[in-house]
């Protein structure tokens, strides 16, 4: 039977162009199977594009006439579209054979006298990049919803506030939304409004033969022709008309002059600005994505670029340099076509001769169609700018490409120049901290190019500018409350305006070195605060070698000898808290041999003095963790005895009164770690009554408060060393209440959550002590819950990560105690992962080490307990194994000779060699003891392992 198609009220006997062809049967719907009596149902492009196995733009550009498909894509269209029954093979015949041309290029009349179909207006400067057209599916659907309602208010494509400079894409991706929508317009229609006069002179060229082909297109006044192109608009609705490039105030007052005269259609407007006025809804534009970005590079370059196995690789690179910059990657793209080399040269040209490759364009070849390349875009934004502005912007450019806080444009009173900036793109708005702190972004090709582009006489100067811009800040901020996590996002701006003075080095500068010395050292304060030890090191060494360099030009300098003090004493605490004991003690000694030669200089400098007693009593911190008790406590008193002079030379100096107070409580910890209970206890009452005396002084100050629970926390630690476990009790929840108001007056400040926590383990530890696991359970668990919060709030802080591994391991030690093995196994489990993840970061780092060790242990102890000897054996031995590397770089510290102690008592306990793993105990402790360094507390160890070792030989 012959197939009959349902009428539609057409000439059918007439030929269609292929893409009115497939129009027809993808609207009625023809489906294989179906009956060629009646319509089926219609097809949606998506549902078309997966049947026919190509993306859906494919089929637009096919079914409005922008491409002609090749045979065999009409093949498996035809396939699709009517199978291989044979109702349909008068029309599988039409569609193989109907004309295949592009729109525009139909034959005016056929012999029936049909005439073409009816011509559509359209000026758009280029065509569809096709498949190069890449990530913009979003947008585009978020386009087609906004203007779905027609009207004429318009929707504005803004560049992205984060990026948003011009040749990010904006144009492109209207002109795509047009082509992509060919269909739903009566004409596509393009404006430029850079200016009023450009955009006067494209509106009457509308009237042109070209276009809309208008009676008045003869008149030679131009203000006659764009009334008649209005007129043409308002006659004839359902246009999209694109009004491109408002960049500026002239062209946004132009475009709204004309935008109140269209009616009947949809106005898509783009340019850089960031700020629409009412009735014109905004969408941000953002980069690339790097998927999309990467893909494009390939695609573009395919065939012209020398191949090599590493493509993919470099393509990613690339698009990761150029931050997903539409029109900068389409300009690497073409560089790569033109010059025909590989992407790894791209990128190594990109790196070593950037000023040259940036500037380079060739508008034939870039598929962006900017008539200018990304240099010149540039340009064209900073011409706008006021003096202030620009001063700011060269100043951001010496930072990094990291969203920087509001709070520093304040600090400088540079508000409204950031304001400007943002106007015009070259900054975005952007939230900090999880939303908590508003700051903007920059585009890192913004910076570069701003960078390159500033003479040379400017670049020394406004990277002066910055860094007098930085450090009062830097210098300001305390590494405790809200100061530390805003010096945590400044951190890696004043680590790019430190590279860029390191790679501008001249002549030695004093004043700009100091200024580095101050970052330096401040940075490293900021990474140790984090637990980022390592790092912290590498600041304060700069910053000792930075202080080092200037004293050597001016000994006589005391501000530089101090300069040099202070960052021997920092980089000496970090050098301590990573386990090497030699190093920090070095750098320890070093610095108070310049506090005693200050001293020498000027007695009466109750500042020197006071460096003099912290210069003591960090060489105490240090010989206490080597086991030097003795030495240790002559540092501490000979700082206390500095400490009480200056007391009592001004009983009202608080400062002086809470440097006595932390000396007090130094003396103390040396005592408990004697045994000498009493002697500790009374160390800190004397220190509690300082606390108390300052926090009645000024119960507002939160400083004096955290110290007061300190104090209350350390006599709940003798109390409970001596037994006292109701007293210690007592403390250990004073101190809380104290900390419970100091989190809830500021939920926000960190330090005091992680206080809290502190005294929540405390009191779990009392409770435990005095059996009560389920009370000890109850505190641990709470402790828990905050630190599993700061560890989710900021995953990269290192110190948080650890807290929550000794969290985990307390409630492994109340679950054991409880009798509960699997749920001890599964708490000391997830803290073993999180140490070990916590070594694999920094293997150097020896406080991670030991940790995973104690961790491996406890694990074994579970193991035992439920009888896997083999599982509890690898654990131990593990253990020990980091301990013996521990042991071996310094044997001078006595915790890691401990460990070792213990490591092999419990391999002994699980059977290994028991003889053996005694005796070597035993060799261990009675060489701490014969050193001096085998601590009161353990005195008992020597015979308990005599005595282990005479049951195992019997």
């Amino acid at each position: 039977m012959a197939s009959k198609k349902p009428s539609t009220g057409r000439d059918e006997t007439a030929p269609l162009p292929f893409f009115e062809c497939l129009d027809f049967h993808l609207k009625f719907g023809t489906r294989p199977g179906g009956s060629p009596d009646r319509a089926g149902i219609e097809w949606t492009v998506k549902e078309f594009a997966e049947a026919s196995g190509v993306d859906e733009r494919t089929v637009r550009n096919w079914r409005n006439g922008a491409t002609k498909p090749g045979s065999d894509d009409v093949a498996r269209m035809e396939r699709v579209l009517f199978g291989d029954g044979p109702a349909f093979a008068e029309w599988r015949a039409e569609f193989r054979t109907t004309p295949r041309v592009k729109r525009g290029k139909v034959p005016p009349a056929t012999a029936s006298g049909r005439p073409s179909s009816p011509h559509k207006p359209r000026n758009l400067p280029f065509a569809s990049l096709g498949s190069l057209f890449k990530g913009r599916s979003n947008e585009l659907a978020r386009l087609q919803a906004a203007l779905s309602g027609g009207g004429s208010n318009g929707i504005a494509i803004a560049g992205h506030a984060l990026h948003g400079l011009g040749g990010i894409g904006k144009t492109q991706l209207a002109i795509e939304f047009a082509h992509a929508h060919n269909e739903d317009y009566r004409a596509l229609l393009f404006l430029p409004c850079g200016s009023k006069e450009l955009l006067a002179s494209a509106l009457a060229a509308l009237a042109g033969p070209d276009v809309l082909d208008l009676p008045e297109q003869h008149e030679t006044d131009d203000a006659r022709r764009a009334n008649a192109a209005l007129r043409w608009l308002n006659a004839n609705p359902g246009w999209l008309l694109i009004l491109d490039n408002v960049d500026d105030e002239a062209a946004l007052a132009a475009m709204e002059a004309l935008r109140p005269r269209l009616r009947g259609g949809s106005v898509l407007i783009t340019g850089r600005l960031n700020a629409w006025p009412a009735g014109v809804a905004s969408i941000e534009l953002d980069v690339l994505d790097p998927d999309s970005a990467t893909a494009f590079v390939l695609d573009r370059t395919e065939g012209a670029r020398r191949r090599t196995p590493d493509d993919g690789a470099r393509a990613a690179d690339i698009a990761r340099e150029l931050d997903g910059l539409a029109l900068a990657l389409a300009q690497a793209a073409a560089y790569v076509c033109v010059s025909r080399i590989s992407l790894g040269q791209y990128l190594e040209r990109w790196r070593s001769r950037r000023d040259e490759v940036a500037t380079w364009f060739d508008r034939s070849l870039v598929s962006y169609n900017h008539d200018v390349g990304f240099a010149a875009t540039w340009a064209t934004s900073v011409e706008r700018l006021s003096d202030a502005a620009r001063a700011l912007l060269e100043r951001l450019a010496f930072m990094a490409p990291e969203p920087i806080p509001d709070v520093l444009f304040d600090a400088a009173d540079a508000s409204e120049s950031r304001d400007e900036l943002m106007r015009y793109s070259l900054v975005t708005r952007t939230d900090l901290s999880g939303g908590t702190l508003p700051g903007v972004g920059m585009h890192r090709l913004v910076q570069q190019q701003s960078r390159s582009a500033m003479p040379s006489g400017r670049r020394g100067a406004a990277l002066e500018e910055t860094l007098d811009w930085l450090v009062p800040v830097f210098v300001s901020g305390s590494m405790t409350g809200e100061a530390l996590p805003l010096l945590t996002l400044l951190a890696p701006h004043a680590e790019a305006v430190i590279s860029h003075v390191d790679a501008s080095a001249g002549p030695f500068d004093t004043g700009r070195r100091r200024k580095l010395l101050i970052l330096h050292g401040t940075l490293g304060d900021v990474h140790a605060n984090r637990g980022n030890l390592r790092q912290a090191a590498v600041d304060f060494d700069r910053a000792v070698r930075d202080a080092e360099r200037l004293v050597d030009i001016d000994p006589a300098n005391t501000d530089w000898q101090r300069d040099l003090f202070v960052s021997l004493t920092r980089i000496g605490d970090a050098e301590r808290r990573l386990g090497n004991g030699d190093a920090a003690l070095n750098a320890h000694r070093k610095g108070l041999a310049i506090a005693e030669a200050l001293n020498l200089r000027d007695p009466a400098n109750p500042e020197w003095q006071r460096d003099l007693s912290v210069s003591l009593t960090k060489i105490g911190d240090v010989e206490l963790r080597l086991g030097n008790g003795d030495a240790a406590l002559d540092a501490y008193r000979k700082g206390l005895a500095i400490r009480a002079a200056l007391s009592h030379r001004d009983p009202a100096n608080t400062q002086w009164q809470r440097d006595l107070f932390v000396s007090l409580n130094r003396i103390g910890d040396v005592e408990l770690q004697f045994g000498n209970g009493d002697a500790a206890l009374e160390a800190y009452r004397n220190g509690l009554a300082i606390a108390e005396a300052l926090a009645l002084c000024d119960p507002a100050n939160t400083e004096w408060q955290r110290d007061l629970s300190v104090s209350l926390n350390k006599i709940g630690d003798v109390e409970r060393r001596l037994g006292n476990g109701d007293t210690a009790l007592d403390a250990y929840r004073k101190g809380l209440a104290i900390r419970e108001a100091l989190a809830l007056r500021d939920p926000a400040n960190t330090q005091w959550q992680r206080n809290l926590s502190i005294s929540l383990n405390r009191i779990g530890d009392v409770e435990l002590r005095l059996g009560n696991g389920d009370a000890a359970l109850d505190a641990y668990r709470k402790g828990l819950a905050i630190r599993a919060a700061l560890a989710l709030r900021d995953p990269a802080n290192t110190q948080w990560q650890r807290d929550l591994s000794v969290s985990l391991n307390r409630i492994g030690d109340v679950e054991l105690r409880l009798g509960k093995d699997d749920a001890a196994l599964d708490a000391y489990r997830k803290g073993l992962a999180i140490r070990e993840a916590l070594a694999r970061r920094d293997p150097a780092n020896t406080q991670w080490q030991r940790d995973l060790s104690i961790s491996l242990n406890n694990i074994g102890d579970v193991e035992c307990r439920r009888g896997n000897g083999d599982a509890a054996l690898d654990a131990f031995r593990k253990g020990l194994a980091i301990g013996e590397a521990l042991a071996l770089r310094d044997p001078a510290n006595t915790d890691w000779q401990r460990d070792l102690i213990i490591s092999n008592v419990k391999l002994a306990e699980a059977g290994d060699r028991p003889a053996d793993r005694l005796r070597a105990a035993l060799a261990i402790a009675e060489a701490l003891q014969d050193a001096g360094r085998l601590a009161p507390a353990d005195g008992g160890m020597i015979d308990e392992l005599k005595r282990r070792l005479a049951e195992d030989d019997g």
